[in-house]
């Protein structure tokens, strides 16, 4: 899966929060233990469940902390993903009027 800014999502499982800007994920792929960003502070104690998918980009920049940042849960028991970054859903919603993606919006 990739993002708008054609950077790569990965899959991974969610640890821990250790506490309310940083997750410890593992990678699906590769089994690494990574420390992830997380920009939204709020509880979300339904959706960061140990084991859940989450979806985690990669950012090589020397200023960072993490060089991972969450990006999108998956709602437990569901295939429905959820954004982790607030800015996100407009970042698609202008994407997929761009690329005719939306039935509804093609005129």
């Amino acid at each position: 899966m990739f993002l708008p800014n054609n950077r790569k999502m990965h899959s991974a499982s969610f640890i821990e929060r250790k506490n309310r800007f940083i997750l410890r994920c593992q990678l699906t792929e590769t089994k690494e233990e990574i420390t992830v960003h997380l920009q939204d502070p709020g509880r979300l104690k339904e959706l960061l469940i140990p084991n859940n998918t989450i979806y985690v980009s990669y950012h090589d920049e020397p200023h960072r902390k993490t060089k991972w940042t969450a990006e999108m849960i998956k709602k437990p028991d569901s295939d429905m993903l959820i954004s982790l970054r607030s800015t996100l859903p407009n970042q698609l919603m202008k994407h997929a009027l761009q690329k005719k993606a939306l039935s509804d919006f093609k005129h």
